[in-house]
């Protein structure tokens, strides 16, 4: 699956910011010129992640065109809870997927962060059982410090709960998954 992300990162999602402290009559206000200003990221606590995601796959019974969006808080610096949707078009019967999720991101590590998560999905089957799911995924994220932008590269894996031979996708299933992101 290839995911296009765009990550919303609010003015307060700050890294290596200091509290503020209260200063006495004796002490000078800090030169900003000497100190580097606060480091926005997109995983720090407060930011928010907005998605969208298209992908072809190749079920037990069709071919579909997967079309999802998704969104999540970071809420604490790495530690991401979101939800995402799917729907799977074009092939027979159609799926809607709702699937809750979470990703840590060593956000601390300097420009390539990798990642690790998990996520159930529930989808809904027209004219079949609904299926539920669960899945786990790994990956890095190229971030440059300065950027605004970055990539990522991962593999998932999925397992089909109360798997059937006659169900519609597989019962374990593999596959890589690339993103893009911004962040502003």
């Amino acid at each position: 699956m290839i995911a296009l992300s765009v990550v919303v990162t609010p003015r307060t999602a700050r890294a290596d910011v200091a509290a503020p402290s209260v200063m006495d009559a004796t002490e000078t206000a800090p030169c900003f010129e000497d100190h580097e200003p606060p480091r926005f990221t997109p995983f720090a606590r407060g930011a928010l992640r907005m998605s969208v995601s298209l992908a072809l796959k190749s079920a037990v019974v069709d071919d579909y065109a997967i079309v999802g969006v998704g969104a999540g808080y970071y809420a604490i610096d790495g530690l991401e809870l979101g939800i995402d949707y799917q729907a799977w078009t074009i092939g027979d019967p159609v799926l809607h997927e709702i699937a809750p999720e979470f990703r840590y991101v060593l956000h601390f590590v300097h420009t390539v962060k990798p990642y690790v998560g998990a996520y159930y999905g529930h989808a809904f089957v027209s004219g079949h059982r609904d299926l539920d799911r669960l899945g786990v995924r790994v990956g890095l994220y190229y971030a440059p410090e300065t950027a605004r932008a970055y990539f990522g590269g991962g593999f998932v894996y999925e397992h089909l709960l109360d798997c059937a031979r006659d169900d519609i996708v597989q019962c374990d299933g593999s596959y890589p998954e690339a993103s893009f992101a911004v962040s502003f």
